[in-house]
C-alpha cells in the first residue's frame, strides 16, 4: 500500500468533490452569505424542504486533505447520526493523526463547538418565565454603571447596582454551559471541593505537569519512536531534534 502526501490527497479530496460534472474544487469560496454552523437539519426545521445539494457539507469542502473522499464530514449523511462532539473526538483519535495534527481543524471544530454552547444556553435563558422581567432590567444598564461597577470589583467591593448584578448572573449562567470558559472551570472546582467534602479529601493529590519540550512521554504523544522500556534520560531526543 503507497503512501500519499498531503498535496495528493487534497488533490484526491478535491476531484471527489465534484458531482454530475459541476464544479466543485475550491477550499475556499467567497460568497455573500454567511456559513451555517448547523450542519444537520433537525426535525421541524423549515429548511428540511432543502435538497442534499442545497445543504453542502463545508467540512468536506474545506477540508479535502482531511476527508479525500469527498464525504464523511461532520453532521453529513449518515446512516446513524453522530453527535457532533462525539465526531470530534472519533477524528482526533483517528490513527493516522491527521484531524489532530492539522494547523486548523481542532480550532475550527472547536469554536463551532463552544458557539453552539453559547447559544443553546442563551436560548435556555430566554426561555425562563422571569425574562421578560429581567429584560426591562438589563436594558437599563449603561456604560457609566458597568464602570461604577468596574470600580467596585476592583476596591474588592460588592456590585450596589441591581442591573448589573443581574447581567453579571446572566452571563455566569450562560457562559458556564460553555467548554473552557472561566465559569466552567469554576464550577468544575466547585464540584471537586463537594466532592471532597462528600467523601473526604484525598490522602494523596498529584498534578502531572510534564515539560511539553522535554519530557518523553510528551513525546511519545506527539508521534516520536521512544522505547521507553529502554529509555535513558541522557540518550533521548531532546527538543532540537
Amino acid at each position: 500500500m503507497t503512501t500519499m502526501t498531503a498535496d495528493e490527497l487534497t488533490i484526491w479530496g478535491l476531484s471527489n468533490l465534484w458531482k454530475e460534472g459541476k464544479e466543485g474544487g475550491y477550499t475556499v469560496r467567497h460568497g455573500q452569505k454567511p456559513v451555517r454552523d448547523f450542519g444537520r437539519v433537525r426535525p421541524g426545521s423549515v429548511l428540511l424542504n432543502e435538497t442534499e445539494e442545497d445543504r453542502p457539507n463545508f467540512f468536506e469542502k474545506a477540508f479535502p486533505y482531511l476527508f479525500p473522499y469527498g464525504e464523511g464530514g461532520l453532521e453529513g449523511a449518515q446512516l446513524t447520526p453522530v453527535e457532533f462532539s462525539e465526531h470530534i473526538k472519533w477524528t482526533l483519535c483517528y490513527h493516522d493523526r491527521r484531524f489532530c495534527t492539522h494547523e486548523t481543524y481542532p480550532f475550527v471544530a472547536f469554536g463551532i463547538q463552544q458557539r453552539r454552547q453559547a447559544l443553546f444556553s442563551a436560548r435556555l435563558q430566554m426561555q425562563r418565565r422571569t425574562f421578560e422581567h429581567d429584560a426591562q432590567l438589563l436594558s437599563t444598564v449603561t456604560v457609566e454603571k458597568l464602570q461604577q461597577a468596574q470600580h467596585e470589583e476592583e476596591a474588592r467591593k460588592p456590585i450596589s447596582d441591581p442591573s448589573v448584578r443581574l447581567l453579571w448572573r446572566h452571563i455566569y449562567a450562560t457562559s458556564g454551559r460553555v467548554t473552557g470558559s472561566d465559569e466552567s472551570r469554576s464550577q468544575l472546582r466547585s464540584q471537586i471541593w463537594s466532592t471532597c467534602i462528600m467523601l473526604n479529601p484525598p490522602t494523596l493529590w498529584i498534578t502531572i505537569n510534564p515539560c511539553d519540550l522535554h519530557d518523553p512521554i510528551v513525546q511519545v504523544f506527539a508521534g516520536e519512536q521512544i522505547d521507553l522500556d529502554n529509555f535513558q534520560s541522557m540518550l533521548g531526543p531532546s527538543k532540537k531534534i
